[in-house]
């Protein structure tokens, strides 16, 4: 996964130069002439900086490249969609860059996308606002790349802010946000499916759920999608992230530097199901729900948790590693053909249950301090190949 992550990205960061020149510049004036962008995209300038708020119809560009920026990146340029268009920005097999500019839609509960790039493109946002003014995503990426900075999306969106699927990789770099407000069940912030990835390696980023949609997310990932998060250097946090994450589908996630929050309508899981893992590492986890079901693993590295309930169920596997401490408001459950292990000096000082062919190993450095139901008489806890008295037949 690693390897896909590196070379995705190094594409991404070497497109422009490999695109050449080809630049056709133009500086415009959208507050004297409201068309002056599509005026000056018709007369073929592709590098174009904007002041004032420009209306657009729907920009479709194939096999090209287009830069927007503001003339004045103090004093940001606007781009409104105009009525009854389906999308500000489509780009397909081409390169978008955006700087400095607020976009908004206009094409209530239809349109596809402020900002949709298909097909091998590649796009950098770099400080911008995407207000979804009432359609359904800001960010759509497919089979492309795209790389953020200090941008902001989701507001006013009804469906996921930012989608990525077949093959799509997002790269959050540093000091955006992004929020799901929207309505559809199971929508979140980031949505990523079918061999999608996203890599988190900037610091100061959001990723929120403020939906108050019954089964909302602030992340998930699905059909073989995959996401890694990573401090930027010694002490940063790569993302306080809001919300449940849900990983499906022989999807992964790599969470290290960040800082986990339930969100406004306290659903407080980090959920891992059908073949799916998930490994958090040196976290620290206040009221949360860890779980893995049916053929999953979730592996915990390091960290003292409080007030966190570990469940296990359907053939998962939890590991604890490295030192991982629950304190004795957290709780175990271990059922249906499933198993947790302790190790390096690892501990459980809160209750643990055991049930219906369950299983459990600990190191000679580990212990579970709390107490111990087992709920079937199958269930055992075995310390370094001995059996022990913990769930004694």
């Amino acid at each position: 996964m690693n390897a896909n992550f590196t070379d995705l990205d190094n594409r991404l960061s070497g497109v422009e130069s490999a695109l050449g020149d080809g630049w056709r510049y133009k500086t415009i004036d959208c507050a004297a002439d409201s068309n002056a962008l599509m005026t000056a995209l018709n007369a073929g300038f592709n590098n174009i900086k904007i002041s004032g708020e420009c209306t657009a119809g729907d920009i479709y560009m194939e096999n090209q490249q287009l830069r927007l920026r503001s003339s004045d990146p103090s004093n940001p340029g606007s781009i409104k969609l105009a009525a009854n268009t389906p999308s500000i920005l489509f780009i397909r097999n081409g390169y978008l860059r955006l700087d400095d500019l607020t976009l908004a839609g206009a094409k209530v509960g239809e349109q596809e996308a402020v900002v949709y790039l298909d097909t091998h493109s590649f796009g950098r946002l770099n400080n911008i606002t995407i207000d979804c003014a009432g359609g359904d995503n800001g960010l759509f990426i497919r089979a492309s790349s795209v790389r953020l900075d200090n941008t902001t999306i989701g507001s006013n969106c009804v469906n996921d802010p930012v989608q990525l699927a077949d093959g799509a990789y997002l790269r959050v770099n540093a000091g955006n946000t992004i929020t799901n407000h929207g309505s559809r069940v199971e929508g979140a912030a980031i949505l990523a499916v079918r061999n999608s990835s996203v890599d988190v390696r900037g610091d100061n980023n959001q990723i929120i759920n403020n939906s108050s949609t019954e089964d909302s997310y602030a992340i998930a990932l699905y059909h073989n999608s995959s996401m890694r998060t990573r401090a930027a250097g010694s002490g940063k946090t790569a993302a306080i992230v809001k919300g449940i994450i849900d990983i499906s589908a022989s999807s992964s996630a790599s969470l290290q530097a960040f800082t986990w929050q339930p969100d406004n309508a306290s659903n407080k899981g980090l959920f891992t199901q059908v073949s799916s893992s998930l490994h958090i590492n040196g976290l620290n986890l206040s009221g949360a729900t860890i779980e893995a079901i049916e053929n999953s693993t979730v592996v915990i590295d390091g960290g003292s948790h409080t007030d966190t309930k570990l469940e296990f169920f359907d053939g998962a596997v939890g590991i604890l590693e490295n030192g991982v401490q629950f304190d004795s408001t957290s709780s175990v459950e271990v059922g249906r053909h499933s198993s947790v292990s302790l190790h390096d000096g690892s501990d459980i000082a809160g209750a643990v249950s055991m049930y219906t062919f369950a299983g459990g190993f600990m190191d000679d450095s580990s212990s579970v301090t709390g107490t111990v139901t087992c709920n079937a008489k199958v269930a055992e806890f075995w310390d370094d190949g001995e059996k022990k008295d913990l769930c004694p037949n």
